[in-house]
């Protein structure tokens, strides 16, 4: 992705498969209040962010977007949030949607079928570890997920200014995006797509140039 940007970033090349259509890197774009284009959605997508924070625990601004979870936890605040594209070719500022957050991410899922509402968008709560150092890790932590689902790996870095080519998903998992904020941390996520059902489980995401504390988890979206 192009830091601060858009990039259509296809999961696969056939009609039918899970698709990351828009992406969007708050801070890298310059400012929560820098207009936000989606120029490739469509009714039915569905929006996805994740966002981070060093000292408070992000929050919605507006019922815009629906709440899948949040939290605080080894000095980072996070915040996941989803809703169901209405429109063509969106646009709107991450400010409008979230507020006491210091970096976030946005993204656009398309499905097999359209999305109608964000019930098909979970966090595995069984899934969240915490650690410090240069090596962020889902520890191949065990979970079971649904057939023809989309794993969306999320970690939060406290404090520190992750770049988006220091990113190195866990094997099997591809990058979507990344963000920072200068002394106030760093958020990223990878997908992976999951054709049958079972138990997955991830590893680490790399060594680091930093070590802080970290926040790892996982967001499952279903078909619809």
């Amino acid at each position: 992705m192009i830091p601060g940007g858009i990039s259509p970033l296809f999961l696969a090349p056939v009609t039918g498969e899970w698709q990351i259509i828009d992406t969007w890197s708050v801070q890298n774009a310059g400012s929560g209040n820098t207009t936000m284009n989606f120029p490739n959605s469509l009714p039915g997508d569905m929006y996805v962010c994740l966002a981070q924070s060093d000292s408070y625990t992000p929050s919605r601004s507006s019922s815009y977007f629906d709440t899948i979870a949040g939290g605080r936890n080894n000095y980072i605040g996070y915040g996941i949030y989803a809703r169901v594209a209405t429109g063509i070719a969106s646009s709107f500022t991450a400010n409008s949607i979230i507020q006491n957050y210091d970096s976030a991410i946005f993204c656009t899922v398309r499905g097999r079928t359209g999305f109608s509402s964000t019930n098909s968008v979970s966090w595995k709560n069984n899934t969240t570890k915490t650690g410090w150092g240069n090596i962020p890790s889902h520890d191949n932590l065990v979970t079971s997920y649904s057939s023809r689902s989309l794993a969306v790996l999320g970690v939060l870095f406290d404090d520190d200014v992750i770049p988006s080519s220091s990113w190195s998903p866990p094997s099997g998992a591809t990058l979507i995006a990344s963000d920072s904020n200068p002394t106030r941390g760093s958020v990223a996520a990878a997908y992976q797509r999951l054709s049958s059902a079972g138990d997955y489980s991830w590893g680490d995401w790399g060594a680091l140039g930093s070590s802080d504390s970290w926040l790892t988890g996982i967001v499952e979206i279903t078909e619809p």
